[in-house]
């Protein structure tokens, strides 16, 4: 008897055993996709707050930025050599006289920019909105259009 035979066939069912399970593919569902669907990013990034920061560096070596919170969102100051961090003007405020300027409501967690320009001596923004470009101190007590080039 040929010795080789008996070795053949245990390679053969070792084979097919290694292949079972590889063979048997799952089959998703739409279901299953719908529920995976919920957690693309698309679908988490507006649940999770004060993520993203992206420093805007001023010529002075601060930086703002624009977070997202469960309110809305806001700007913040960070001066790195004092190791301060401050709302980067008066959020409230300046939605008050920023719509009273253009005619418009504003409220301050839904300001209608997203960038801002700080002034060469910081004491007013820069903002755009409802198709002008606006200038308001950083008191918010005040807003016109700004002219300048």
């Amino acid at each position: 008897m040929n010795q080789s035979h008996p070795r053949i066939l245990l390679l053969a069912a070792a084979g097919s055993l290694a292949l079972g399970p590889a063979a048997a593919q799952p089959r998703f569902t739409a279901a299953d996709y719908q529920h995976a669907e919920k957690f693309m990013g698309y679908n988490t990034t507006p649940l999770v707050f004060r993520s993203g920061v992206r420093p805007n560096w001023l010529p002075d070596e601060r930086f703002w930025y624009r977070v997202t919170t469960a309110e809305g969102s806001e700007f913040v100051l960070v001066d790195p050599a004092r190791g301060t961090r401050a709302p980067a003007f008066d959020h409230a405020r300046l939605a008050i006289a920023l719509s009273t300027a253009a005619g418009a409501t504003y409220d301050s967690a839904h300001l209608p920019f997203t960038t801002i320009d700080y002034t060469p001596d910081a004491s007013a923004v820069l903002v755009g909105a409802g198709g002008r470009r606006w200038r308001c101190d950083v008191e918010g007590s005040k807003c016109a259009v700004d002219n300048s080039p």
